[in-house]
């Protein structure tokens, strides 16, 4: 078994900027990063989920070690005037991460927001974001690292 060190994926931040009056109001703000954790490699591949909520699951021939994990959590904020907007959230169907030449996909991303919504004046919504980490076979130990883009447009 291989024994694969705190894994986690860092999150890029984007938004597409609707008009400019808007671009003054709406904020995302990056708070925490996505953290798969640490967890030991068998002989067959499996998986590592981190839900939404903060729950965390292995499969396959993946062991969990007690460490640290996390979703990613993001704050989407309206300004005091301008008015509401409606929003739209778009996170990637999956992305790479890596430590060295060694690599593992992440895919199944999930949010809490929902993904099309209005956002009134003088608000903010915290965003929590899972997704699966899917560990191959004898999976090689590292500090696995990565970026994702989370999309979030407006009216």
């Amino acid at each position: 078994m291989t024994r694969l060190r705190s894994i986690f994926l860092l999150a890029a931040i984007a938004w597409v900027v609707g008009s400019s009056r808007a671009s003054a109001q709406i904020s995302l703000t990056k708070n925490t990063d996505l953290n798969f954790g640490s967890m030991v490699s068998g002989p067959s591949a499996g998986t590592v989920t981190v839900t939404i909520t903060g729950a965390v699951s292995s499969t396959g021939g993946v062991t969990l070690v007690p460490a640290t994990t996390a979703p990613a959590e993001f704050t989407l904020s309206n300004g005091p005037t301008g008015g509401a907007h409606i929003y739209l959230i778009q996170v990637p169907s999956s992305v790479t991460i890596t430590s060295g030449a060694n690599s593992m996909v992440v895919n199944n991303f999930d949010n809490t927001a929902p993904n099309l919504g209005i956002i009134a004046n003088s608000t903010s919504r915290s965003i929590f974001v899972g997704a699966t980490l899917n560990v191959g076979a004898n999976q090689a130990s590292g500090l696995y690292t990565g970026t994702y883009l989370m999309m979030v447009s407006f009216l």
